[in-house]
């Protein structure tokens, strides 16, 4: 199959074709009427060069004249049509793209912000929270304070995909949501962690009361029989609290202080920290021999009492 001509030469071509054209007119063209010159004057006559040249130069400078204007080349209506058609496809394309993206982004941030609401609503449900601490702060403000954190950066991350123009850019925040903020995989244990860590907490404060009112009551029958039972039982009492106080604390400060940058690392955390709060609550865990105890120590109080 034949190569198509260069650009270039359908240039030079139709500039000499022109140049001809311009020539041949001319001699034809009538006049007045022309001295007779001699044949080697005839034959020195210019040729025709200079037009070509120009015309040459004229279809260049109208082409480049034609790009810097429209950014593309001097082509037939039809052939400019189909071009942009194309052109707008794919800017089309491109935009549908970036559109989705968007929405992609803004799913993933509604999903993680409808969590950090139900779990905030969790934390103000339990009312006990608010009456045990750990550090000095109570164990329902350090959570409020985890989840408001997260609230924030995933609003920060809302504008950024708002704001963001730049395909890169956009891909990038929508990338970093899940890695920066682990809702799911942190947050979500994390926060039910502690409300079960501030429930045994609270569980614990009412453990004390009572052994607090047992003790008045053992002291008042020393020379008793049963008084040595009696303190056995509250001595008992008194360590499985101590114990599950100590242990509670450490890991509601555990699960608090975890962060998305120690992720996966820190699901070993979690995993432990579960375990241990479910053997309290165990029927032979800690809590459930403390509550037995006091069960126990009430009846020999009412014994006497007999």
């Amino acid at each position: 199959m034949r190569q198509p001509l260069s650009r270039f030469s359908v240039l030079v071509g139709s500039a000499i074709a022109a140049g001809s054209l311009l020539a041949g007119c001319a001699a034809n063209v009538p006049g007045p009427a022309v001295i007779a010159q001699p044949a080697a004057e005839a034959a020195a006559a210019p040729q025709p060069s200079g037009d070509i040249l120009a015309g040459l130069e004229q279809a260049v400078a109208s082409e480049l004249s034609a790009i810097n204007t429209s950014q593309t080349d001097n082509e037939p209506p039809e052939v400019l049509i189909e071009l942009n058609a194309l052109t707008s496809e794919s800017a089309l394309i491109q935009a549908e793209n970036f559109a989705g993206l968007i929405t992609t982004g803004s799913n993933q941030i509604l999903k993680r912000e409808r969590l950090v609401d139900a779990l905030t609503s969790d934390v103000k449900n339990a009312s006990y929270l608010n009456g045990v601490e750990v550090k000095g702060t109570a164990v329902a403000s350090s959570i409020l304070a985890l989840l408001g954190q997260v609230d924030n950066q995933l609003q920060s991350q809302a504008g950024s995909i708002e704001s963001a123009s730049l395909v890169d850019v956009l891909r990038g925040v929508i990338t970093s949501i899940g890695p920066s903020t682990r809702v799911f995989g942190l947050v979500d244990p994390q926060v039910h962690l502690a409300i079960a860590g501030g429930e045994e907490l609270a569980g614990v404060s009412i453990l004390e009361g009572q052994y607090q009112t047992l003790a008045r009551k053992v002291s008042h029958y020393k020379s008793s029989a049963g008084y040595a039972d009696e303190t056995q039982r509250l001595d008992d009492l008194a360590n499985q609290i101590a114990t599950v106080q100590s242990a509670v604390t450490a890991d509601v400060e555990a699960v608090l202080g975890l962060t998305p940058a120690g992720y996966p690392g820190n699901k070993a955390t979690i995993l432990s920290v579960r375990a241990q709060l479910t053997q309290f609550r165990s029927p032979l865990g800690q809590l459930n021999t403390a509550a037995g105890d006091v069960t126990e120590i009430e009846d020999l109080l009412s014994q006497r009492a007999s």
